[in-house]
């Protein structure tokens, strides 16, 4: 089934009808490509809402093994390698984009996570578990993946690709800009 998404920042914009076959192509707010989520505005927020819930599903399952005495530490950080962390890392160079508060999601399931793996207390320092699991947090993750995708685009042996890593989009700015108001003007 097709559809048509408008990917824009302005919350008006809406495209022209689009049609195939003589019948209208329906429009919609995101679009489902493999397993990832897109919405309109590209803030991945469902994308990481359900796979937070995918996330949490799994733990759940695997909770009773993670937290049990009878494994040795590595093998639950195996676990976790190899069932809970490519669900996550799943189009993380696409979701990488998103705001730090939504990466910041993921970064709160890997440390509850470690909380279980080695039933640590309150106290202990999350940046701790990773040294200890050998875990990179998720801010570090992001950063060598994107440094592997663009040594492998500028590498790449057709012309247009080998251009994306010198066209990057400009750095998100440290503030939220204002909005201009549109008023309409009121004829009484």
């Amino acid at each position: 089934m097709s559809s048509t998404v408008t990917f824009t920042y302005l919350k008006k914009e809406k495209a022209l009808p689009l049609y195939l076959n003589c019948s209208p192509v329906p429009q919609h707010e995101e679009v489902r490509y493999l397993v990832l989520i897109l919405d309109n505005r590209l803030t991945w927020n469902k994308h990481l809402t359900y796979t937070l819930q995918r996330l949490r599903y799994r733990l759940h399952r695997l909770k009773t093994i993670l937290s049990s005495s009878c494994l040795s530490l590595s093998n639950k950080r195996l676990i976790y390698v190899m069932l809970l962390k490519p669900i996550w890392l799943y189009g993380f160079s696409l979701w990488g984009s998103a705001s730090i508060s939504q990466i910041k999601r993921i970064q709160t399931f890997q440390n509850r996570t470690l909380r279980i793996i080695t039933g640590a207390p309150w106290y202990i320092r999350n940046e701790t578990l990773h040294s200890d699991l050998y875990l990179a947090k998720i801010e570090t993750a992001l950063h060598s993946s994107y440094t592997r995708l663009y040594a492998t685009l500028s590498t790449h042996s057709n012309s247009l690709i080998n251009q994306i890593p010198r066209n990057l989009p400009p750095a998100q700015p440290g503030r939220r800009l204002k909005r201009k108001k549109h008023t309409d003007l009121l004829m009484f």
